[in-house]
């Protein structure tokens, strides 16, 4: 019985409810992150060369620092007997291909627009659990105190 009462006491605290909440969020987003990841690479099957023929620019703002440019290599690639064109959805602050470069991706042979880039791809999946971890950890420090 007093086990119970001390369970109950702690989680009765305001800091460690707001500590579990983080870690419940941080392990949902993870899930949701992995399972888009594992989806996509479902879909994304047919293997195939695609040349980097250019980049995508904008403009992305920033308080501190101002404006800058990003970029999102855009790839170039035949499949079924038809040339595609298709842009990365990320983008960067700095172009990681060289034009003109073969990069390996994978295509969703229903909808050959969409393309996996697992070199790319697997390091936005880290970013995001990087992300995901360190905001759990900015809540979840409240768990154990």
């Amino acid at each position: 019985m007093a086990a119970i009462t001390i369970i109950s006491e702690y989680w009765q605290q305001k800091e460690h409810l707001v500590g579990a909440v983080f870690m419940l969020l941080f392990t949902a987003g993870v899930i949701f992150v992995l399972a888009a990841f594992r989806r996509k690479q479902k879909r994304c099957s047919a293997e195939t060369e695609g040349i980097v023929a250019g980049y995508d620019t904008r403009i992305s703002t920033d308080s501190e620092t101002g404006d800058s440019e990003v970029y999102a290599p855009i790839f170039e690639y035949w499949y079924d007997g038809r040339l595609c064109r298709s842009t990365s959805r990320y983008y960067s602050g700095k172009q990681n291909y060289d034009i003109g470069q073969k990069v390996t991706i994978y295509i969703n042979p229903d909808k050959p627009e969409e393309f996996l880039d697992y070199a790319r791809e697997r390091k936005m999946l880290l970013l995001m659990v990087a992300v995901l971890a360190g905001i759990a950890l900015c809540g979840g420090t409240a768990l154990f105190s």
